[in-house]
């Protein structure tokens, strides 16, 4: 381990002299005596000792608080003054320069040791400290979610860049402010002020864990969904002398959420609600019309030869095709009813609300207009018609999954009469020339 080097700024060179003995005799290594402050500061430049023994007093035009405050600017070197004047003045001018030590002349050589192995020990820890703290200050400034920390009292202390950006507040601007005033959070079902998870947390003591369904209005009002953990500031004695959170934007989340959803009720291609979405609004139509006494109906409709369709022109044609089936069927309902993709070429329509039996033959009759035009796609011309079957509730039955069978068993019966028709569910129904029920 290589010795201490520790330089001596002292214009008594006898007192210099004695000091740098004792020092040698401490184990310490002493490169140079120097006189001035002017010295002091191009030697410290020079060699970079690891302390510097500086006597406040110096006789030229620089004294030694000037001198330690230019070398502290410069370098990370621990001071120690030396004085032979004890009045309060010069202690308060010391320690302007915030020196690692304080040594009165004449001193023994125990506290000489005892304050050099001191200021020494200082000087590591607060070293440490600070290459601590700027490795936090990077992490927090680095860092992808936004974080925000208050003082025990809620006022902001810190706010991150990514803070900054949610919030609309700079670090300038939100510091010394209520938490509440910068972090305005909303809850996002009801719309109602929230109170902060970080006052919260101050409150408490305790730590909040992912708080979500928040919404936080920026400073110009814009609107982000986030979640938010906060955690009390402790110090070793329990005691909270702040709090700081991360929040995070979930916007992506968001939306990735609703595509999954989108995704397990609707059809790939084109968009529709599917059956499994399709069954649950039956399930609960039905609900409802056992209350209004309304009827509804299920339609179900085939595209007559599509698979010829697809087999002349190609699955990618065919796929444009029923996207255009699509749009048409969409135009031939009303906004409260639902088309669905079973699959294939096969569609379920679910009118509820309807009066009478014959508000379902209206809207039959208007989708199978759609198809008197022909579809275009890639400068090809195709025409298709389309068969429906359909069944009443509760006419025909009051069970969701009866009512799908008996509205299949009706397109059949359209298809088997000669197609690009519709047909209400009968008992007697004849499809291949037997009568189904």
């Amino acid at each position: 381990m290589n010795p201490i080097n520790i330089l001596i700024v002292e214009d008594e060179s006898i007192i210099a002299m004695e000091i740098k003995e004792r020092l040698n005799e401490m184990g310490y290594q002493v490169p140079q005596i120097i006189p001035s402050g002017e010295e002091a500061i191009t030697m410290a430049l020079e060699i970079k000792p690891d302390l510097i023994l500086m006597d406040i007093m110096l006789k030229m035009e620089i004294n030694g608080v000037e001198a330690a405050e230019i070398i502290k600017e410069k370098l990370d070197i621990p001071i120690v003054f030396l004085t032979a004047n004890t009045d309060n003045h010069t202690f308060q001018e010391a320690v302007m320069a915030e020196p690692y030590g304080y040594l009165t002349k004449p001193f023994s050589e125990i506290l000489l040791h005892n304050t050099i192995e001191m200021a020494l020990y200082k000087h590591t820890m607060d070293k440490r400290a600070k290459e601590n703290e700027k490795w936090l200050s990077t992490l927090i400034q680095s860092i992808g979610e936004g974080i925000i920390a208050t003082d025990n009292n809620g006022k902001v202390t810190l706010i991150n860049p990514v803070a900054e950006e949610y919030t609309g507040w700079f670090q300038n601007e939100a510091k010394g402010n209520d938490i509440e005033k910068i972090l305005i959070l909303r809850d996002e079902k009801t719309g109602e002020k929230m109170e902060n998870p970080l006052r919260r947390a101050l409150n408490t003591g305790a730590m909040i864990h992912k708080e979500e369904n928040l919404i936080l209005i920026s400073k110009d009002g814009r609107e982000l969904p986030i979640d938010e953990n906060a955690a009390p500031i402790l110090n070793n004695q329990g005691n909270i002398l702040g709090a700081i959170a991360m929040i995070r934007d979930v916007t992506s989340q968001r939306e990735t959420q609703a595509k999954i959803q989108f995704m397990a009720n609707h059809d790939e291609l084109t968009k529709l609600p599917n059956r499994y979405f399709l069954n649950t609004r039956l399930e609960t139509a039905i609900a409802d019309a056992n209350i209004t006494g309304n009827k509804i109906a299920l339609m179900y409709l085939d595209l007559d030869g599509f698979k010829q369709v697809n087999d002349r022109f190609g699955h990618n044609i065919g796929d444009k095709i029923l996207q255009q089936v699509t749009t048409r069927l969409e135009e031939s309902i009303r906004g409260s009813d639902i088309v669905a993709r079973l699959g294939g070429d096969e569609f379920l329509f679910l009118l509820d609300n309807l009066k009478a039996t014959s508000d379902s033959t209206l809207v039959a009759k208007k989708v199978l207009e759609k198809f008197k035009n022909p579809f275009k796609v890639d400068d090809q011309s195709v025409t298709i018609s389309a068969s429906i079957g359909i069944s009443i509730f509760p006419d025909d039955s009051d069970n969701p999954v009866e009512l799908l069978v008996l509205a299949d068993r009706a397109m059949y019966a359209a298809k088997n009469d000669g197609k690009n028709m519709f047909k209400h569910y009968r008992p007697t129904m004849i499809i291949d020339g037997k009568i189904k029920k």
